[in-house]
Order: C-alpha cells, then sequence, then structure tokens
C-alpha cells in the first residue's frame, strides 16, 4: 500500500474513534499517522495529523495551546488547501469561544463560513452556524442564537446526516435549559429521546453523556436509561479499546510513545512540539528573516 494512502486511511480511522468521544484510541492512530507522515518527509499530511491532534487538545481543555496550533496552521498558504484553512479558522473559533474570546470567536467563524461557501461545503457550514449560535447564546443574544442554530437543522437534516443532527439538537435543548428560554417549538424530553437512540447505535458516548447530564434532576426516566446506555456503551469501547491500541501501539516509536503519554496522562501539549520538529516553524522562521533582509 503507498504511504500516502495509508495515512489518509488511518485518519480516517482515527476521527471514526474521536467522533465517538474515544479520544485514547485516536490519538494514538493520529500519532502513528504523524510517524509515518514524517518518515516519508510528507509535511502536508504531518499538518493534517497535527491539526487533527490539536483537536484532541482542545477536547481536553488545552485552549490556548491549541488555538495556537491552529493559528500557525492557518499561515501555511503552501501546505493547507483553502478547506484546510476554513477547518482551522473554526477550529480557532471554537478555541476562541471557550476562552470568552466572543468577539474574535464571530470574527474567524465568519471567515469560515466564507472559504466554506465559495466551495459550497454545506456540512462545514452547518458547523459553523452551530458554533455561532453557541456564541450568541453566550451573549445572550437569544434571536440571533435561535436564528443559527435553526439554519444548523435545516443543513443536518437536508443532508441527513442523523449524527449531526443530534449534535445541533443538543446544543439546542443544552442553552434553552441553561438559559431558561421560552422555546414552545420542541418538547425537550421526546427530543432528548430521539437523540439518545440515535447516539446509542452510533456509540457516540460524548454524547450520551451530554443527554444523561441534561436530564438529571428533570427526567428521571430518560436520565436512567441514559446512564444504562452510558454504561454500556463505555464498556464496548473499553474492550474495542484495547483491542485496537495494541494493534496500533505496537507501531509506535519510543518517541511518539512518549508524546503520547504527555498529552493523554499528563494532559499537556504536544502539537507545537510536533510543528517544529516536522520543520514547519522553522521554515516559516527562515522565510520570515530572508523577507526582512
Amino acid at each position: 500500500m503507498k504511504e500516502e494512502l495509508r495515512i489518509q486511511i488511518l485518519l480516517l480511522i482515527g476521527r471514526v474513534y474521536y467522533i465517538r468521544g474515544d479520544l485514547e484510541t485516536s490519538l494514538t492512530i493520529y500519532l502513528l499517522s504523524y510517524q509515518f507522515a514524517i518518515s516519508n518527509n510528507n509535511t502536508s499530511l504531518a499538518v493534517k495529523t497535527i491539526h487533527r491532534i490539536a483537536m484532541i487538545e482542545c477536547c481536553k481543555g488545552l485552549y490556548p495551546e491549541s488555538k495556537n496550533t491552529f493559528l500557525k496552521i492557518a499561515e501555511l498558504e503552501t501546505l493547507i488547501t483553502p478547506k484546510r484553512k476554513s477547518f482551522a479558522y473554526y477550529r480557532i473559533a471554537k478555541c476562541c469561544f471557550a476562552l470568552d474570546e466572543l468577539d474574535e470567536s464571530i470574527d474567524y467563524l465568519q471567515k469560515s463560513i466564507s472559504i466554506k461557501e465559495s466551495y459550497n461545503d454545506k456540512r462545514g457550514i452547518m458547523y459553523a452556524y452551530k458554533l455561532m449560535a453557541n456564541v450568541y447564546f453566550k451573549r445572550h443574544e437569544f434571536v440571533d442564537a435561535i436564528f443559527y442554530i435553526e439554519q444548523a437543522q435545516n443543513i443536518a437534516k437536508e443532508l441527513g446526516l442523523a449524527k449531526e443532527v443530534v449534535a445541533v439538537n443538543l446544543t439546542l435543548v443544552k442553552n434553552i435549559m441553561k438559559y431558561e428560554i421560552n422555546y414552545k417549538e420542541i418538547n425537550i424530553e421526546e427530543l432528548l429521546y430521539d437523540c439518545l437512540c440515535i447516539a446509542s447505535n452510533e456509540k457516540l458516548l460524548f454524547r450520551i453523556d451530554t443527554i444523561v447530564r441534561l436530564s438529571e434532576g428533570t427526567y428521571t426516566d430518560l436520565h436512567n436509561e441514559s446512564k444504562k446506555q452510558y454504561e454500556l456503551t463505555k464498556q464496548f469501547l473499553e474492550r474495542s479499546v484495547l483491542e485496537q491500541c495494541d494493534i496500533y501501539s505496537k507501531y509506535l516509536s519510543k518517541h511518539i510513545k512518549n508524546l503520547f503519554e504527555r498529552l493523554h496522562n499528563n494532559n499537556k501539549a504536544i502539537t507545537s512540539t510536533l510543528l517544529i520538529e516536522a520543520g514547519i516553524i522553522t521554515s516559516e522562521l527562515k522565510n520570515l528573516r530572508i523577507n526582512v533582509d
């Protein structure tokens, strides 16, 4: 198998585990992808894997570090496609949202949407709208927030994306409950049951956990059922983790295993190190010196 194809397949597999909320297996596979990309001098795919690992850093709450990595990636004009840049802008906006930099989050979302509209990436636009809704909810600008969440719902339904429908609907419910918004268009309990059914079938542990938290103290039967599904899904994924991590970990170098340990167990960012190792930051500095001279 050609190495580039091998790396692309690994990235797809890692993405599946990331969506399910299995960050351990996802990180293992992404680091293996990075290892193969570096050993084959494929800087473009190395950047793609670093992007994915920065997403995991964001999930672990390392927002400033993750944001800095995405800012670096967005500057790499010759190494990334416009699509990759739009993804980076979206992730920067997500970090800004978590850091309460709401105006900056909107700015980067608008940049991301502008690029995505240029090649009609409806799925990407849907995610941007969902995050834009979160920003406006946080700003207590509920009319704008509802507008964007409904736009995201319409796209998810139009494209028939069940997992995305769950993500958007849970965003709506979470904010309605948090800010005590009077929104008569939905039956919250019924909507959460629908989300639980899809999330359980798709083994979306993170989404099931969200339903557990949203139903606590309000919808007793739903809460008990979601807790049951959470434990069943967690057990399933844990068995899968042991099998999958054993398969992929044996190919990791000692250095890459140390990086895994640093991020997964010690919760320390690694993407700045990866950017330096890949020669990306160094090459930028060289270009800067040439321009100054």
